[in-house]
């Protein structure tokens, strides 16, 4: 979640932004912090280590999780290479909500083989982006997954800015990417993947509530 004037309700801002964020806990933090330490070592030249920035820390949950770097580094497409692994193994239902949503062809393709095949493929998109340069990019695209079988849902105002990836109703992902060029390849990204039906299922429960107020896109639209 970004930490901006458009997240706070009481300025009764004529267009308010929706985001969904998190509070970790456990050994994960740990790959969080390193991904910190390394931007703060870039920017200043200062190296945290010790104790006092890695302390050791308890597991807590049955969630299996990690993190995932990516950024066009040592780092360039894992996050990319994850999303179309993740695709690839798919079995009954795959949702993405996103708020930029440029994917290239091998995402494209990997998203329609799954529907092809019968996975229920969802989407969901918002109605009015806050970069339009965006929307009509994305909007240019969206026949072709349309026209096999994914399912593209536009939500409502205010702008949702939630970054979200569930598969199978197993497997979820959160965090910094979005599904374009940029954020796969240029940007310096920070994601999780963790797996647990009970935290997939309220993540769904999100989803669900977003495209019970959306509606879907037709080919003819």
């Amino acid at each position: 979640m970004n930490i901006r004037e458009g997240h706070c309700l009481a300025s009764l801002l004529r267009q308010p932004i929706r985001d969904l964020h998190f509070r970790v806990d456990g050994p994960v933090v740990s790959q969080i912090q390193e991904s910190f330490v390394d931007d703060w070592s870039f920017c200043t030249g200062e190296i945290l280590g010790g104790d006092c920035w890695f302390p050791p820390i308890a597991s807590k949950g049955d969630v299996v999780a990690r993190g995932i770097s990516d950024g066009p580094d040592e780092h360039f497409e894992s996050f990319r290479h994850t999303l179309l692994g993740a695709i690839a193994c798919e079995e009954t239902s795959i949702s993405v909500v996103t708020p930029y949503f440029l994917p290239d062809a091998p995402l494209i393709t990997a998203l329609n083989v799954g529907a092809m095949r019968g996975i229920a493929a969802d989407i969901i998109l918002p109605g009015k982006n806050n970069n339009p340069l965006v929307q009509w990019a994305s909007t240019s695209l969206l026949w072709q997954l349309v026209e096999r079988g994914c399912r593209v849902w536009i939500s409502p105002p205010p702008f949702d800015h939630t970054k979200l990836f569930v598969v199978d109703n197993l497997v979820a992902f959160m965090g910094s990417s979005n599904w374009d060029p940029r954020s796969l390849r240029l940007n310096f990204e920070f994601n999780l993947e963790f797996y647990s039906k009970a935290i997939a299922a309220e993540l769904m429960a999100c989803i669900h509530e977003r495209i019970r107020c959306a509606h879907c896109c037709s080919l003819a639209e």
